[in-house]
């Protein structure tokens, strides 16, 4: 799921939020020539971009050369096609995992189980072949933690190398080319998975968890833009923005849904051929979506230069360690507590979709069409959970918002899991309209709290900072739930989570007062 980061602005004193994960964001104000694109208005004091505004390409410059999603800037143009493509790449790959799963499970029953039923083994006195898939192995796993193990290895992966792909989009004057590249390389292997059948399925499980990576980096590229954008544009122009960006976002993710539960329900697909058609649509749309992209985002030089004695490979991770080191010293009981507390409830909440469609399947033994429908409505019922983060927080303080938020998702998780059965397609659909709510209530209020606790001067060092702790544990729920699936049940998976958000919440109980947390924030201590 993409997250937003929120800004402070200095001059209006409120938040705004801003999609972010670079490791240390400061805005890159030179152009690929080295020389400033961007001066300051005197006159409102924000920045004014030298970049003629673009018309659209072609062909899309054939319907009047007008453009939908349109911004003042290219650069906001261009990250909300971004933040487009990324959501469509998500929604194509959760129908991915399904098709896995479906030709994983296959694979042990055309093979070993029917290799038994020949060898005279009755199998109808184990349990058919739910007993049969339950006992043979797929590379040392049960079949249904396949997908667990693809987001297990892709969020290790994410914590490892994060850090240096955000060391060179701000250290180098390659943001352009390495988003460009990674954009290629995830419609390539997307397309790539089209072709996957009974032979080519493994071989497409490790794309995939390659895929699942990279795709954080376009996450980094659209945060060092939109710490530009921020300089570019007025405060309300660039809630706008924001806003345009969620907008679009959220109805080509509706729309992908409606579009392939439609094409699964008129054509008869199987899981498989319903995987394959996300991936089909998937490519074509992200192909759209990142041409316009990259046809709207310019070039730039470096952000800053490499500090003394360090390089690209660690001046991404010694500006963590010296950040942590700062918290720790000035800010222990504040944000110090509170990032420590992001890094294992985010672990929660962002593995959750994926850990939902896997439980869905194998548990609940849902096909392709019913888990978008359970996806649509959480997606949707997210509007009327931010609604009422918004009502929380104006009626107690975020902090005491965001815990309410937490004990309300372990006891709903903790129930949920254990409750639903086969067959239970309706409760299903209403357990759905919960897990929206927690989507909804656990983001905005966050992101909320982090805004009005960032040390006043470190907001983009910290933004990046925080992203990377919402990042670092995103191995844990998975590898959990793999572990279940081995040695136990996915019924758990509710007492998996509801340990992650337990942990995240003992750490907001040992925050200082709220009053004293924002008066904290009003000194920065971490230059002194």
């Amino acid at each position: 799921m993409s997250e937003s980061v929120p800004v402070v602005d200095e001059e209006g004193g409120k938040a705004e939020t801003v999609l972010s994960s670079s490791f240390h964001l400061r805005p890159s104000l030179r152009g690929d020539d080295g020389d400033d694109f961007l001066e300051v208005d005197e006159d409102n004091g924000h920045q004014e971009s030298h970049q003629d505004v673009k018309t659209c390409p072609y062909p899309f410059s054939c319907f009047n050369g007008r453009n939908l999603f349109r911004q003042k800037t290219n650069d906001a143009t261009g990250v909300v096609y971004l933040d487009c493509a990324k959501n469509i790449a998500n929604v194509s790959n959760l129908f991915y995992a399904t098709g896995l799963l479906y030709l994983a499970q296959n694979s042990i029953i055309d093979h070993q189980c029917n290799d038994l039923e020949q060898q005279g083994v009755d199998q109808n006195t184990s349990g058919g072949s739910i007993s049969c898939l339950n006992d043979n192995k797929i590379l040392g796993f049960n079949p249904v933690s396949l997908v667990t193990n693809v987001w297990t290895i892709s969020g290790i992966l994410s914590a490892l190398f994060l850090p240096f792909i955000g060391s060179v989009l701000d250290h180098s004057k390659y943001r352009w080319e390495v988003g460009l590249a990674v954009s290629a390389c995830i419609v390539l292997i997307q397309a790539a998975q089209i072709a996957t059948n009974e032979k080519t399925w493994l071989v497409m499980t490790g794309l995939e968890a390659i895929n699942a990576s990279i795709t954080q980096i376009t996450l980094l590229c659209s945060a060092a833009y939109m710490t530009e954008v921020q300089e570019q544009v007025t405060s309300d122009e660039f809630s706008k923005i924001n806003t345009v960006k969620f907008l679009a976002g959220f109805s080509n993710t509706i729309g992908l849904l409606v579009i392939i539960v439609a094409a699964g329900y008129i054509w008869g697909f199987n899981d498989l051929q319903m995987a394959q058609f996300s991936q089909a649509i998937g490519s074509v749309l992200m192909c759209v979506f990142f041409y316009l992209t990259w046809y709207f985002l310019g070039k730039r030089g470096p952000a800053k230069d490499v500090p003394e004695r360090e390089n690209l490979a660690t001046a991404g991770f010694k500006q963590m360690l010296r950040t942590a080191k700062g918290l720790f010293l000035y800010y222990k009981r504040s944000v110090f507590l509170f990032f420590l507390a992001t890094s294992f409830t985010s672990a929660g909440v962002d593995g959750l979709s994926i850990v939902i469609v896997t439980y869905l399947k194998a548990s609940l033994l849902l096909d392709s069409s019913q888990i978008a429908i359970v996806l649509a409505i959480l997606l949707v019922s997210s509007i009327p959970g931010a609604i009422c983060a918004h009502w929380l927080a104006s009626k107690s303080t975020p902090i005491a918002a965001l815990k309410i938020t937490v004990v309300y998702s372990i006891v709903l998780n903790l129930c949920v899991f254990k409750w639903l059965e086969e067959d239970m397609f309706l409760e299903t659909c209403i357990s759905s309209i919960g897990w929206g709510l927690i989507i909804g209530l656990y983001y905005p209020l966050l992101h909320l709290v982090f805004s009005i606790i960032v040390p006043k001067g470190q907001e983009a060092e910290l933004s990046g900072f925080f992203i990377y702790c919402t990042v670092v544990l995103s191995w844990v729920f998975p590898l959990g739930a793999t572990l279940l699936n081995e040695y136990s049940d996915l019924k758990w998976s509710g007492a998996l989570f509801s340990g992650c958000m337990f942990i995240g919440l003992i750490f907001l109980s040992f925050m200082l007062p709220w009053n004293q947390c924002v008066d904290s924030a009003k000194v920065n201590l971490m230059t002194t």
